[in-house]
């Protein structure tokens, strides 16, 4: 019921009936010893009802290491974050790329040397201007390297002639990404599936962003060999420390609790918008960065509808509504779906198509 987090029992607010009295009874009932337990294995962020998720530098320093490990020496590592503000929603860094820098500046880039893992910075000189309207990025930070584990940031304009300056004798290795990135909710096949039907149209068959700088490295830098960083990457990613445990963690009960809190605002005649409202204000109420992809709240007919997004129908009485719909913390995500009557009680029919 509660995103299997018994931890922050505590700090679940009341109102959840049956299922929460059993259990207040039950915990009442274990020893002091168990609970006392309990509260020494609380992650310490769970304490703190709406803290967002942050990780410290050292957990980036350690990404990058085992980046550097993985490839081995005498290569160098490029990652890119993003280049376009996207309308209308809060910046999200490229996941790559923060997940070893922690950095979410416009137009930054990583580089890694492999042999010493020291990382570089290159960030994008700013305008008083623009930094009115944004803030100033990491560049113009007093001790922003140190504060991000990075041995160096640099203008973003010297980063073409340091790669040029690094070149020797013989070909070298450079690890970029060959393959897909990835988004908030999809994956690099998601994104190489759109890709090809974006490309279907012949007015829409231009290049995506890391197809070309691939072939801009490759004209421009003739003498590096240039290898796919992704499977690496994904590798580490698909492991996770313990602060990202924690982060998912809660972000699963912060995102069950969502849920919860839309079941109770159900009601006949309301609307599948209030519904998504709900769950959308008590996972930013609780920290969330934001949703990890829009709502899907369906009912009636529209709950056969499986990425079904409007959110505009009135619920009418004989009414399922089946929400998927999950937080992002951490950059990470949840995806939880759940399926309940309008009414607040199934019919003979409901439950046995429920079952």
């Amino acid at each position: 019921v509660h995103g299997g987090n018994p931890l922050s029992f505590s700090r679940i607010p009341p109102k959840h009936g049956y299922a929460r009295q059993t259990l207040e009874e039950s915990m009442k009932k274990s020893a002091m010893v168990i609970g006392l337990f309990l509260l020494a294995l609380t992650p310490p962020f769970l304490e703190a009802g709406a803290q967002r998720v942050e990780y410290p530098p050292e957990e980036f320093g350690a990404r990058r290491r085992a980046l550097c490990e993985a490839v081995g020496p005498e290569a160098q590592i490029l990652l890119f974050g993003k280049t376009v503000v996207p309308a209308g929603i809060r910046f999200r860094q490229d996941n790559d790329f923060f997940y070893f820098t922690g950095n979410e500046d416009l137009n930054a880039v990583l580089l890694l040397e492999t042999s010493t893992c020291a990382g570089t910075l290159f960030l994008p000189a700013q305008t008083e201007r623009e930094a009115s309207r944004d803030g100033w990025n990491l560049l113009y930070q007093e001790g922003g390297a140190e504060a991000k584990g990075v041995a160096a940031v640099h203008p973003l304009t010297h980063l073409q002639e340091l790669l040029a300056r690094r070149r020797t004798g013989g070909p070298q290795t450079l690890f970029v990404r060959l393959s897909e990135h990835t988004e908030v909710d999809q994956s690099r096949s998601d994104i190489a599936i759109f890709t090809s039907r974006r490309m279907a149209n012949p007015f829409g068959a231009f290049p995506s962003e890391d197809a070309w700088r691939i072939r801009a490295l490759q004209e421009r830098f003739p003498y590096y060999t240039l290898r796919d960083i992704t499977p690496h990457i994904d590798n580490l990613r698909m492991i996770k420390s313990p602060r990202e445990i924690q982060a998912l963690e809660r972000n699963g009960w912060i995102s069950a609790e969502a849920h919860i809190k839309a079941m109770e605002v159900t009601r006949i005649d309301g609307w599948e918008y209030e519904i998504e409202a709900e769950a959308t204000h008590t996972m930013l109420h609780y920290g969330a960065e934001g949703d990890g992809y829009p709502a899907i709240v369906g009912s009636g007919p529209n709950s056969n509808v499986w990425h079904y997004q409007e959110s505009s129908r009135q619920l009418e009485e004989g009414d399922i509504i089946v929400m998927d719909y999950g937080a992002s913390m951490g950059y990470l995500t949840m995806d939880i779906t759940r399926t309940w009557p309008a009414s607040g009680e199934f019919t003979e029919l409901q439950e046995r198509a429920y079952r």
